[in-house]
């Protein structure tokens, strides 16, 4: 009823201003390529251009976010226009991304690990908007895709539990997927089956897919079996707006709709944004082998910011020495940037900053102290060895805790899964949060961990380990979906935002973590190397035979 409501009552009516913000976006993101492909006709960048509308989308969600009082924005996004997002919405300085371009990748003895391609590298910045303050982030992402969207909503995740924002309109999560990646990429609807679950939602996720009608080299008809490649948001029964990317003042309009959606609903929203690819899939391809009639049509095709440049003209918007200057000042700056480049330092890498400030990967050989003080582990104790009052525990369940109690007050030898809870009350007492996120974790694999009890008559559930005393930190245990993949890569964005809480990812069993082998590989095996991102993520991986 509410989106109805919007369409009928929408006038589209959009400012003189906004139309000249709209225009700079678009100048922007076209003269960016533009002066990367003169400077450097034959390196890799997997431009945007055909998609420049996006940027215009982004600027404007950027600016009007800000304004109604989002803190934060976190991005996942694969390569294309990854550089354009990185320089003109995250507003990274372009001299750095230009040194790069020329070999400089700064002092050698400064470098920590392998590194990585530019259009796979993470960002962030703080950038104030008219007196409003936000952080954006864009999180590093393989040659996978689609495989940094749960990175990106756990860590989002993260943030909103590390900032408080329970209403989940502080932090917010970005994902711009490519339309043959979206269609095809298992890891997609993994994610979006997080998207409304307690343990993982995020307060709505906004989707921008920039679907430029080809996957690679391969055409619309063989990549997908459904009419759109936004199809699979019908899953969750989330709203897809359809927009012409060659107008720009439709992409805002919806732009605005899917924000304000969002926000009000706490549901994840999309935007298929249908463009085209001027290029191959990287700048160096021919396009014509493959789709020679749609690019024919494409070499006639006057970009985005040209047919917006002689519209504003017609409607006496802006006259042309003002859309001129616009150019030449956006021409000028990147000019400024490639000078700057040739003296650029990189200075030392910015990975223990914010959250992880104080933290150091520099491993200490001293042996740490583990030991827990009597009283201490008495209190952890009590809770794990007494039944709870007015609560209809399962008998075999009274029977567990009737052991526990015989193992710690008599015997003072414990089994796996009590020394497991000791261990875990310890941190929570010492005001250390504790996640614990899988198939079955609240129970167990082999029905040995109880962490939650279920009444038997209500079906409430009742955690002894945060029963130690007032003002413990927090146990949170989370039976998931049945995906190892996008649980994994949630849990590990979540890890990314809280460095001092203990984050632990269970599967069911232990050879099961081959279906999340990307996450493995490619985040938390090399993600240190190649990005300088480090994680305090546990993979608990029990045994299967």
């Amino acid at each position: 009823l509410w989106l109805r409501e919007q369409f009928e009552t929408a006038t589209r009516t959009i400012s003189g201003e906004e139309k000249k913000s709209i225009y700079a976006s678009l100048v922007a993101a076209e003269g960016f390529e533009n002066f990367l492909h003169v400077k450097f006709p034959s390196a890799k960048r997997f431009g945007l251009e055909g998609g420049e509308s996006m940027i215009a989308s982004l600027d404007y969600l950027v600016r009007t976010s800000a304004a109604r009082g989002v803190k934060e924005i976190v991005f996942g996004m694969a390569h294309r226009g990854r550089l354009n997002v990185i320089v003109n919405i995250i507003k990274h300085h372009a001299r750095r991304l230009l040194a790069e371009f020329q070999g400089n990748h700064g002092d050698p003895a400064m470098q920590i690990g392998s590194g990585d391609v530019k259009y796979h590298l993470g960002v962030s910045n703080d950038r104030m908007i008219e007196d409003h303050p936000i952080h954006l982030t864009l999180m590093s992402n393989p040659s996978h895709l689609e495989f940094v969207n749960p990175v990106v909503v756990g860590k989002v995740r993260g943030r909103q539990t590390k900032t408080d924002d329970k209403k989940r309109q502080h932090v917010v999560s970005v994902l711009i997927h490519g339309d043959a990646a979206f269609a095809g990429q298992g890891v997609v609807a993994e994610t979006l089956l997080l998207a409304n679950l307690d343990g993982y939602t995020v307060g709505g996720t906004i989707h921008i897919i920039v679907n430029n009608q080809v996957g690679f080299t391969a055409s619309p008809h063989m990549l997908k079996s459904s009419f759109y490649c936004s199809d699979l948001a019908k899953t969750i029964d989330a709203p897809i707006f359809h927009v012409n990317g060659d107008d720009p003042e439709a992409v805002v309009f919806v732009t605005q709709l899917a924000a304000n959606y969002q926000r009000r609903f706490g549901r994840d929203v999309f935007i298929d944004l249908v463009c085209y690819r001027k290029y191959g899939h990287n700048e160096m391809d021919e396009p014509a082998f493959t789709q020679p009639v749609m690019y024919q049509a494409i070499r006639q095709q006057p970009s985005v910011k040209t047919q917006y440049y002689d519209k504003l003209q017609v409607e006496g918007i802006a006259e042309k020495t003002w859309l001129d200057q616009i150019d030449a000042d956006y021409d000028a700056h990147m000019n400024a940037e490639m000078t700057a480049s040739a003296t650029f330092e990189f200075g030392e890498p910015d990975w223990f900053k914010g959250a992880w400030e104080n933290l150091d990967y520099r491993l200490d050989d001293s042996e740490p102290k583990t030991g827990i003080a009597a009283d201490e582990l008495a209190k952890v104790a009590r809770v794990i060895a007494e039944e709870p009052k007015d609560f209809s525990v399962n008998p075999k369940i009274q029977r567990l805790i009737k052991d526990r109690a015989e193992m710690l007050l008599k015997n003072r030898v414990v089994d796996w899964s009590t020394g497991e809870a000791l261990a875990f009350g310890s941190l929570l007492n010492e005001g250390i949060g504790v996640r614990l996120s899988g198939q079955d974790c609240r129970r167990g694999t082999f029905t040995q961990r109880h962490a939650v009890y279920t009444d038997q008559s209500t079906q409430n559930i009742f955690i002894p380990l945060n029963e130690i005393r007032e003002g413990q930190a927090f146990l949170e245990v989370l039976n998931s979906p049945l995906s190892e993949t996008a649980v994994l890569g949630f849990e590990l964005g979540y890890s990314y935002a809280e460095p001092h809480s203990l984050v632990i990812w269970e599967a069911q069993f232990g050879d099961f973590a081959n279906g999340a082998q990307v996450i493995v590989d490619q985040f938390l095996s090399a993600g240190e190397a190649k990005w300088h991102r480090l994680s305090g993520l546990v993979m608990m991986l029990p045994h299967s035979y």
